[in-house]
């Protein structure tokens, strides 16, 4: 770390998310990821949306800004921000659930809309939201899903392969620890991917891909 750059490190946590982190320290994202104190952790992680927990992320020291202004007037200013986003694939019995409304909860503000022709919704939110929930469909043909939001593992690890399984409705059972590999030789099949082959290279490429990072 250059000497001239001033600032700490800060040690990502079990529910931090680059959003959550920047937010909190009053950044936009990008000001974080794209500093040149982070090029290591960029990197090695690729992705803003997967941090490791443990990994250590620079945070600038925040200085003021100033604007001059005459005094005998009104003047207006714009508070910058950039919100978090949120994308959602929502199956049924291996099908996308096209063009079917949905209500999105997330910290007590409810949010209406209809999935797009391929399941999809894609919906801006507060970037230290932690969890929510959907509820998707109408009558007998409704679902409700819990959403734990913020932190993702990378693919490489146990758990990141065990979100993103559960995330796209792979279900890894009570004890995920074990349950994950029979979720994954599913997705594998989905996929037309070798059952046998465990978690290799092509498995989780194609993983990522499908979850969307």
């Amino acid at each position: 770390m250059p000497d001239s750059d001033e600032g700490q490190m800060y040690q990502v946590g079990p529910d931090d998310c680059i959003s959550s982190i920047a937010q909190s320290f009053g950044f936009l994202w990008k000001t974080l990821w794209f500093h040149p104190n982070n090029a290591d952790l960029r990197a090695l992680r690729k992705d803003p949306n997967v941090l490791m927990e443990g990994d250590q992320i620079f945070i600038p020291t925040k200085g003021g800004k100033q604007e001059s202004k005459p005094t005998d007037g009104t003047h207006s200013f714009v508070r910058k921000g950039v919100p978090a986003k949120l994308r959602l694939r929502l199956m049924k019995d291996n099908e996308p659930r096209a063009n079917q409304p949905y209500v999105l909860t997330i910290d007590a503000n409810i949010l209406n809309g209809t999935t797009d022709g391929d399941g999809k919704i894609e919906i801006f939110i507060p970037p230290g939201a932690q969890s929510g929930r959907i509820r998707v469909g109408q009558g007998s043909d409704q679902q409700s899903f819990d959403l734990d939001l913020g932190h993702m593992n990378p693919v490489t690890e146990t758990n990141g392969v065990i979100q993103r399984l559960e995330n796209l409705g792979y279900h890894c059972g009570l004890d995920k620890q074990t349950g994950w590999k029979r979720a994954l030789r599913s997705f594998q099949a989905d996929n037309n991917l070798p059952t046998d082959a465990g978690l290799d290279e092509a498995t989780k490429t194609k993983l990522v891909e499908v979850h969307g990072c």
